[in-house]
């Protein structure tokens, strides 16, 4: 099986060998699997490129920070194998995970994506299983927290799901071209979700693959970037509503998606210095007012 791996990087210089070292393993251990490996550097200022190239010289460098869906966008225009396969730089591959992938894909060729179960770093607790979608405009990790060690054992068969996270997913790439790929708009959080709303909703099957196990670090690169998650959770889930409920499905909804956007709002203010408050609802607002404008985009 055939896949382009794209890795949407800024200053990951510190995870990059151990993602690219399981990749590579794992693709070893699964006959027939040929790798392309794209890396799409977002302006990083550490040495990102220089261990990337110990492994591979296929990579692109943008001038400016594009953002998560857009880095990814831009390496899969150059991206020539069937199956796009996208990657956070903090991940880490099970010596199996291609190994089970190539087995779904064959077994279920007709589904748009493949996600597998991905643990937290140390292996003990599931991060996701896939998406669990609320008509109030709230998204869960299926099973985020449970422990492994008692749920490993109920493992079961591959299984269709609503979406999934882009931490670790194959999409056909077909398919990914045909929406557009994921909506620059978002920047970073929240793009994933809307992609896999929009495959849903146009009849596209995700399929969880449990045995395609992976090891996540979780937020390698925001938790380095202030109060971005808190702020793009906020903006992000508000633009979503915007581009894709009607004003009929937001006043059916009405009671649940204002509760659900206080949760935003209380985090982002927890999470945010008090002097950074009002510019950065100003900014809010500004872009909510433009959202229609920004950015070149294909959606």
């Amino acid at each position: 099986m055939d896949f382009s791996v794209i890795i949407p990087n800024f200053n990951g210089a510190k995870f990059l060998s151990d993602c690219l070292r399981s990749l590579l393993a794992a693709a070893k251990y699964c006959p027939g699997t040929n790798l392309e490996i794209i890396l799409s550097d977002n302006a990083s200022t550490d040495s990102s490129l220089s261990v990337f190239k110990k492994y591979s010289h296929n990579f692109i460098v943008h001038q400016t920070n594009l953002g998560f869906g857009e880095a990814v966008n831009r390496a899969a225009l150059k991206a020539t194998k069937p199956y796009l396969l996208v990657a956070n730089n903090d991940l880490k591959l099970d010596l199996h995970w291609f190994e089970k992938i190539t087995k779904a894909i064959n077994l279920y060729p007709k589904a748009a994506c493949y996600y597998g179960l991905v643990l937290n770093k140390t292996g003990d607790l599931v991060e996701s299983e896939g998406f669990k979608y609320f008509s109030s405009g709230r998204c869960e990790n299926i099973n985020n927290g449970k422990k492994f060690k008692n749920f490993k054992l109920k493992i079961k068969n591959c299984s269709p799901i609503w979406g999934a996270p882009a931490s670790l997913i194959v999409y056909k790439k077909s398919v990914f071209n045909k929406l557009g790929g994921f909506d620059s708009r978002f920047f970073a959080y929240i793009e994933d979700v809307d992609l896999s709303f929009r495959l849903h909703y146009q009849g596209f099957v995700t399929m969880y693959i449990p045995q395609a196990i992976s090891y996540h670090l979780g937020g390698a690169t925001s938790n380095k970037m202030g109060n971005l998650r808190a702020y793009m959770t906020l903006r992000n889930w508000l633009f979503f509503l915007k581009k894709n409920y009607s004003s009929k499905q937001i006043m059916l909804n009405l009671p649940t998606i204002f509760l659900e956007r206080l949760k935003n709002l209380k985090y982002f203010f927890v999470s945010t210095p008090a002097k950074l408050w009002l510019s950065q609802i100003r900014t809010l607002w500004i872009d909510l007012l433009n959202f229609d404008h920004l950015y070149d985009h294909r959606h």
